[in-house]
């Protein structure tokens, strides 16, 4: 199961409420709110799926609350969303590219589970090309104090260089 593939990754799915708006003066109740957020699921769920779970619940407690009963929350789904995905190891560009690198490293690549999107998606989903992300070794993705270790950088290109190479026919094996 695919779920079983992030047992080891400690908080795989996020809701991030990152707006939060509600009211107009610091001695009031407000008489409104909104909250914007996104959401990530795993790969055997549908965004249409999931959609429909948040609506069901939102359903679910306002029919449990008299209050909410009488004035339903609005829930709009907006922006940017993307299903997920998850490549098989085992094939002919990636045996290729793992080649590269234990001759280089004299071990296999590591695979790695994400949880974040990337643009490896569109291939997965919308063309039959063999896309993988492998980079090098970098830290804090997307934060504050984002960084990447230079020597891996290079590293990398020669695995490219190397790969390109053998995937284009230019040197054998």
């Amino acid at each position: 199961m695919i779920r079983s593939n992030y047992q080891n990754i400690g908080h795989p799915i996020n809701l991030n409420i990152g707006v939060i708006n509600g009211g107009d003066w610091p001695s009031t109740v407000p008489a409104a709110a909104e909250f914007h957020c996104r959401l990530s699921f795993f790969p055997d769920a549908t965004y249409d799926q999931t959609r429909q779970r948040i609506i069901d619940t939102i359903d679910r407690a306002t029919s449990q609350d008299p209050w909410l009963a009488e004035n339903q929350p609005i829930v709009e789904f907006y922006g940017f969303r993307s299903e997920g995905h998850i490549e098989e190891r085992n094939r002919p560009a990636f045996n290729t590219l793992n080649d590269c690198h234990r001759e280089m490293f004299d071990r296999d690549a590591e695979d790695t589970i994400s949880t974040a999107t990337t643009d490896v998606r569109a291939y997965h989903h919308y063309a039959s090309a063999q896309a993988t992300c492998y980079g090098p070794e970098a830290e804090n993705i997307h934060a504050a104090n984002e960084r990447v270790k230079i020597e891996s950088v290079i590293d990398t290109a020669k695995v490219y260089a190397l790969f390109l190479a053998r995937w284009c026919g230019l040197v054998g094996h």
